[in-house]
């Protein structure tokens, strides 16, 4: 008969301690997954950025080279340091243009973050890669 109490179980439910490890493991996977939605929204204005960026820097390059179109409109390009990009007050950029050989110049355009809380048209060094976002570039001949 002592055999038999001790084989019983408790069929009536869970005891307290199943009951708290279940809810700190439902606990845990909660906050894993909510972590997960945060860092996915972080990520995708990260991303964000870096599609206009690009979409500015390439458009851009497109119309200085359609724009070359004349011999006088190659030797007066020249490098230009920190504008606004249209219509997204968040970012500004850059020309690099350097010579490469007479007839062949390197037109690099990079895009910042402006920071905001400076006067003029500064890239924000508190971001990674000192506000960078994206740097793009190609070679231009002489028409």
């Amino acid at each position: 008969m002592h055999r038999d109490v001790i084989k019983q179980t408790n069929d009536k439910g869970m005891t307290l301690i199943e009951t708290i490890f279940s809810l700190l493991l439902l606990l845990l996977m909660i906050t894993f997954i909510s972590g997960l939605f945060a860092n996915s929204t972080t990520l995708e204005k990260s991303d964000q950025a870096l599609v206009i960026a690009t979409s500015t820097a390439e458009s851009y390059l497109e119309e200085l080279k359609t724009a070359i179109n004349t011999s006088d409109a190659f030797n007066n390009l020249n490098s230009r340091i920190y504008a606004q990009v249209p219509n997204d007050a968040r970012f500004i950029y850059n020309v690099d243009v350097r010579t490469e050989a007479p007839s062949l110049k390197y037109v690099g355009i990079t895009v910042f973050y402006e920071d905001q809380a400076k006067s003029g048209l500064q890239p924000d060094t508190k971001k990674p890669n000192n506000g960078r976002i994206t740097k793009i570039g190609t070679f231009i001949p002489k028409p």
